[in-house]
C-alpha cells in the first residue's frame, strides 16, 4: 500500500493524493538520501521546477532567488519580478532565500501552476514551501559530517536536536558550517570559486490553550564566496614566441583569396603562443586581497565609504577586503493556530532582512588602468 502524505498546499492538511493541484512533496529523510540541502539540488529531482543562480555563484547563493515553474521565468533578475517564490511555514522568503540550507525540515512542497489565491503576490506559476520540523514528542537529533578532498577540501558539519519540555512546549535547533572548496586558485595561492555558509535556525512551540498552538521560528545564514569574472593572463612574454601562422584572407564579395604569414616573435605583447591553461593548470594572476595599485585608494573598503547611503543600510554584511560576495539574511516569524470548532483561525507575522555585497574588478585582472566596481544593495 501506498504510504498517506499529508500535506499543507492549500493552507490545511490534506492527502496530497485527494488535492486538486500540482503537488511534489519530499520528506527531509527523502532530501538526505538524494543529498539535497540547496534549492538548485531540489529542482534536479522535481519536474517542472528549475532554479537558476542568479549570480556568480553556482547553487543560487546571494540575494535573489531564479525560480522558474514549467518553463515560465522571470524577465529580470530583481525579487520584485519574480513569477515564483520561496516560503517558509508559509511566510515568503524575499532576498536570499537562495542560500538558506534545508537540512532539517520536516518536508517540502514544490506546487506548480498559480498560487496567488493562496501565497499571495509573486507566485503566478508556482511556490516552494519549507514546512520546519519541530520538536515532536521525543528528544530527537540528527547530525552529519562529510569530507570530499579535492584541490581545495570541500567539508559539512551539521547537527540538530529537538526536546519536549512539556506536553505543552518544545523546542529544536540546527546549525550547519559548509564549504565548498574552489577547483581554480588565484595568483597568491588562495582558492577561486569557493563557496562558505554558516547557517543556523531554530523553532520554538507552545500551546497556552487546548484550542491555540503558537509556533515562534527564525534563522540566520551568512554566505560568503570567491565568485569572480576573471581573466587568465599570457604564458610568454612579448617577442619569447617563436610561432609563425599562415592563412588566407577571404573577399566574400569577390572570392578573392589572399595569403598571409605573421611571424608572433613580432608582437609587442604577451600571450599564449598556442598554450592555453586548462583543468588543474588554471590559475589567474591576480590576488585574492588586491593590492593598491589595483584598488580605489588601496582598498576595497574605501569605494564603499564613498557612496553616503550604504551606511544606514544594517543588513548588508561586513564590507569586503577580497574580491567575492558577502551574503547573509536573517528572519523571525510567528505561526499561529486557532480552532474555532470545525473552522481554523491561522494568522502569520514576519521579518526579514538581506543584505549583499560584491567586489570585482571590472577590467577582470587586466594590467591597464584597473577600476574597482563594488556595489552593495539591501531588500
Amino acid at each position: 500500500m501506498l504510504e498517506e502524505i499529508v500535506v499543507t498546499a492549500r493552507k490545511r492538511e490534506e492527502n496530497l493524493f485527494d488535492v486538486p493541484v500540482s503537488v511534489t512533496a519530499m520528506s527531509q529523510s527523502q532530501l538526505d538520501r538524494a543529498d539535497i540541502d540547496n534549492p538548485v539540488d531540489l529542482s534536479a529531482f522535481v519536474p517542472g521546477l528549475n532554479f537558476a543562480a542568479a549570480n556568480a555563484g553556482t547553487d543560487g547563493r546571494g540575494s535573489n532567488p531564479n525560480i522558474a515553474f514549467r518553463g515560465i521565468r522571470q524577465q529580470l533578475g530583481t525579487p520584485s519580478t519574480q513569477v515564483g517564490a520561496l516560503f517558509r511555514d508559509g511566510a515568503y522568503m524575499g532576498g536570499g532565500a537562495g542560500i538558506v540550507p534545508i537540512d532539517d525540515l520536516q518536508r517540502v512542497e514544490v506546487i506548480k501552476g498559480p498560487q496567488t489565491a493562496y501565497f499571495g503576490r509573486h507566485t503566478f506559476s508556482g511556490a516552494i514551501n519549507y514546512i520546519p520540523r519541530t520538536a515532536g514528542e521525543e528528544t530527537s537529533g540528527k547530525g552529519e559530517v562529510s569530507y570530499s578532498p579535492s584541490r581545495h577540501d570541500s567539508f559539512k558539519l551539521a547537527a540538530a536536536a529537538g526536546v519536549p519540555m512539556s506536553e505543552t512546549m518544545g523546542i529544536r535547533i540546527s546549525a550547519s558550517y559548509k564549504k565548498d572548496g574552489g577547483d581554480f586558485e588565484f595568483g597568491d595561492g588562495e582558492p577561486l570559486n569557493e563557496q562558505v555558509t554558516q547557517a543556523i535556525s531554530g523553532m520554538f512551540t507552545v500551546r497556552p490553550t487546548e484550542d491555540l498552538s503558537l509556533r515562534f521560528s527564525g534563522y540566520f545564514v551568512d554566505a560568503d564566496d570567491t565568485y569572480v569574472n576573471d581573466s587568465i593572463g599570457p604564458t610568454v612574454a612579448a617577442g619569447q614566441c617563436n610561432r609563425t601562422f599562415t592563412g588566407q584572407y577571404l573577399n566574400p564579395a569577390t572570392g578573392v583569396r589572399t595569403p598571409f604569414t605573421r611571424n608572433l616573435a613580432l608582437l609587442t605583447f604577451a600571450e599564449f603562443c598556442g598554450t592555453f591553461p586548462r583543468g588543474d593548470n588554471i590559475v589567474t594572476p591576480r590576488a585574492l586581497v588586491p593590492t593598491a595599485a589595483i584598488s580605489v585608494g588601496g582598498d576595497i573598503s574605501a569605494a564603499f565609504n564613498e557612496n553616503i547611503f550604504m551606511g544606514k543600510y544594517s543588513g548588508l554584511p561586513n564590507l569586503p577586503d577580497a574580491f567575492g560576495g558577502n551574503n547573509n539574511t536573517r528572519q523571525f516569524q510567528v505561526n499561529g493556530d486557532y480552532d474555532m470548532g470545525g473552522y481554523t483561525f491561522s494568522f502569520i507575522a514576519s521579518h526579514a532582512v538581506t543584505g549583499s555585497s560584491y567586489a570585482f574588478d571590472q577590467n577582470f585582472g587586466l594590467a591597464t588602468s584597473p577600476l574597482l566596481l563594488p556595489r552593495g544593495f539591501q531588500t
